[in-house]
């Protein structure tokens, strides 16, 4: 019996890694870190919006970095066009995210040509018309399957900060997380979730359960370029990764 679980373990390794990083592609998705490295876009709930939800966040590499708002003389909360609430087109993502996580040099060749990453529930960002900024995100899950094994990842959470805009890039600072709880899944046989209000997370692992440290979701200032229309937001990430969004009614 040990024995069978052992080569069960050791053919599905590979996806624990997976599962971790489908985590923390999930909690980063958004503005650019203004020190022009890891970009994230954060769904945060804001007057009205929905208690749970978790964000979207592109990474980058360090390519060219976004200008500060010192640098560019930011004079008012933001343009009409970027007032409202986005909710995030998970196709768009989808494909960004395929390309990130299953083209990364370190995933191995046969999961990189056979993999499937697929994005449901809901992320949104929200922008007042003085300078608040919410985001959140309602069950806000990325699958990855692969020869018949399934790792996913679902989040829900909501934060508030303040944000600044120019006609060009935006400024997002002074995150406040207000609740999340998240759950990384393989295959129902390991799990671990873990959230916002309790500082050990719950750990199975087959036949074993137990506990261990709550994994950090600490959110960064961000800064991001945008292209607003009266119905899309797309913002741009430093090293050319972008998040599709569709306004909402």
């Amino acid at each position: 019996m040990r024995r069978r679980s052992g080569r069960v373990a050791v053919s599905i390794a590979p996806w624990l890694a997976c599962v971790a990083a489908l985590g923390l592609v999930a909690t980063t998705v958004g503005c650019a870190d203004t020190a022009g490295s890891t970009p994230s876009l954060s769904p945060t709930a804001v007057a009205g919006g929905s208690a749970a939800a978790p964000q979207p966040t592109a990474t980058t590499d360090q390519a060219t970095p976004s200008p500060s708002p010192t640098e560019t003389a930011v004079e008012q909360a933001a343009p009409a066009c970027l007032i409202g609430t986005w909710k995030l087109r998970n196709e768009s993502f989808q494909a960004a995210l395929t390309e990130i996580m299953l083209g990364a040099a370190d995933m191995p060749a046969d999961i990189r040509a056979a993999a499937t990453i697929t994005l449901s529930g809901s992320s949104f960002i929200r922008f007042d018309g003085t300078d608040i900024y919410g985001a959140w995100q309602d069950d806000f899950t990325i699958q990855m399957a692969f020869d018949g094994h399934q790792a996913t990842h679902t989040i829900s959470s909501s934060d508030v900060a303040t944000y600044e805009a120019d006609d060009n890039y935006l400024w997002v600072t002074d995150f406040q997380q207000l609740h999340w709880e998240a759950e990384m899944n393989l295959d129902g046989m390991v799990s671990v979730s873990a959230e916002s209000e309790n500082p050990v997370a719950s750990i199975n692992f087959f036949d074993y359960s137990g506990h261990g440290p709550a994994f950090d979701r600490e959110m960064v200032d961000g800064a991001a370029k945008y292209d607003c229309s009266a119905e899309t937001l797309v913002l741009h990430a430093d090293g050319g990764m972008t998040a599709d969004f569709s306004r909402v009614p």
